[in-house]
C-alpha cells in the first residue's frame, strides 16, 4: 500500500479530519467538517481552509471551501468552487462549477457553470452547456454543440454551430451569428448570418420542396412582433442529370442576390403597418449553362421565415440532381416599427 502524507493525525473528527485516501497529500490544517481531508487515490490539497478532495488524482491547491469529486480535476484557488466530472478544472474565482460532463473547464470569475463535454466558461453568471462550447461575460448561455458567445445579459447561442456578440441577443440557427446591443431601454440593429444547404437528387422539370427555415427571434420590448430585412444570396447547382434533359445540363448554375423585409406578430395585439414578406428586390443574378426557371421562394410559417426551392424548368421527362447553398444576413428592424 503507498504511504501518504499529513500534517495532522486522521481522527475522524473535525481537528483532525477523515483518513486520507492511498498516497494522498493533505497539508491543509483547518476544515469545517471532518470530510474536509484529501480522501481521493493519489489527491492533494495543498493549503487553505475547508477545501475537500475525494477525487482519485485531483489536486486543490488552496482556497476556502473548495470541492473536488471527480477524478483526475484541478481547482486552483478561490471559493467554493466545485468540480464533480472527471478531466475537469477550475482555475479560480466563486462559486464555479465544472460538472456533468468530462474536460470541463472555468477560467475564473464568479458563478460560472461549464457542463457540456470540453466545455469552457469564464466572467459572471455565464453558462456552457453544449458539448465543445465556450460562454464569456456575463449572465450568457452557450447551448449549442460548437456554440461561442461573449455577452451580457441574457445572450445565448442556443444553436449547434452559433455564435452571438453583445446585449441580449440570440442565436437560434444553425450556423447563425448574431450580434447587437442595448442601449438604454432599446435594441440596436442585430445582424444575423447564417446558411442553409441542400443536397436533391432525381428532381424533375420545375419540382418544389423546402431547405429550410430561419426563426425570426421575437425582441421582448416588441410585445410579440418582429422585423427583419433579408439580404439573400443563393446558388443552384445542377450536379448531375438522368433520362433524357433539353434546357438544363450538369455543370449549370443559378444565382441570385436579393433583399426583402418580413415582419410577423403584433404591437400590443394590433397587426404592424406592413405585415408579410415584400417582394424581394433583385440585386444581381448570375447564370452559367442555359439553366431557367430555378428559383428560391420565402413564405411565413408563424414567427418562421421558410425558404423552398424551385427547380429549373427542362423537356425530355428526364430528372436532375441538384446542389443549393442559401446563405442570408438578417437585420433585425422590429425597434423602427
Amino acid at each position: 500500500m503507498s504511504s501518504k502524507f499529513v500534517l495532522q493525525q486522521e481522527d475522524g473528527t473535525v481537528a483532525g479530519g477523515n483518513a486520507r485516501g492511498e498516497g494522498a497529500i493533505d497539508l491543509q490544517l483547518e476544515r469545517s467538517a471532518s470530510n474536509g481531508v484529501a480522501s481521493g487515490r493519489y489527491s492533494v490539497i495543498s493549503g487553505g481552509s475547508a477545501n475537500r478532495n475525494s477525487g482519485g488524482l485531483s489536486t486543490i491547491s488552496g482556497g476556502f471551501l473548495n470541492v473536488a469529486t471527480g477524478g483526475y480535476n484541478s481547482i486552483g484557488g478561490g471559493q467554493q468552487n466545485t468540480t464533480s466530472t472527471d478531466y475537469s478544472t477550475i482555475s479560480g474565482g466563486q462559486s464555479n462549477t465544472a460538472s456533468t460532463n468530462t474536460h470541463a473547464t472555468v477560467v475564473g470569475g464568479y458563478s460560472n457553470t461549464a457542463s457540456g463535454l470540453s466545455s469552457v466558461a469564464g466572467g459572471q453568471g455565464n453558462t456552457a452547456s453544449g458539448n465543445f462550447s465556450v460562454a464569456l461575460g456575463y449572465q450568457s448561455t452557450a447551448s449549442g454543440r460548437t456554440s461561442f458567445v461573449v455577452g451580457d445579459t441574457g445572450t445565448k447561442a442556443t444553436s449547434d454551430y452559433s455564435v452571438a456578440f453583445g446585449e441580449r441577443v440570440s442565436s437560434n440557427n444553425v450556423c447563425e451569428i448574431s450580434q447587437g446591443a442595448r442601449i438604454q431601454v432599446d435594441y440596436d440593429t442585430s445582424h444575423h448570418l447564417a446558411m442553409l444547404k441542400a443536397d436533391l437528387s432525381t428532381q424533375a422539370s420545375a419540382a418544389t420542396g423546402n431547405i429550410g427555415s430561419y426563426n425570426m427571434s421575437k425582441a421582448a420590448y416588441a410585445a410579440g412582433a418582429a422585423s427583419y430585412k433579408f439580404n439573400v444570396d443563393y446558388q443552384i447547382f445542377i450536379i448531375g442529370t438522368s433520362g433524357t434533359t433539353t434546357g438544363v445540363a450538369k455543370g449549370d448554375v443559378f444565382a441570385r442576390s436579393e433583399s426583402f423585409i418580413a415582419t410577423t406578430g403584433t404591437w400590443g395585439g394590433t397587426a404592424p403597418s406592413y405585415p408579410g414578406i415584400t417582394t424581394p428586390s433583385v440585386i444581381s443574378t448570375d447564370t452559367v449553362g442555359a439553366i431557367t426557371g430555378a428559383e428560391v421562394t420565402y413564405s411565413l410559417s408563424g414567427n418562421n421565415l421558410v425558404m423552398d426551392y424551385v427547380m429549373p424548368t427542362f423537356t425530355g421527362g428526364g430528372t436532375v440532381n441538384a446542389r443549393i447553398f442559401v446563405s442570408f444576413k438578417a437585420i433585425n428592424l422590429t425597434k423602427y416599427m
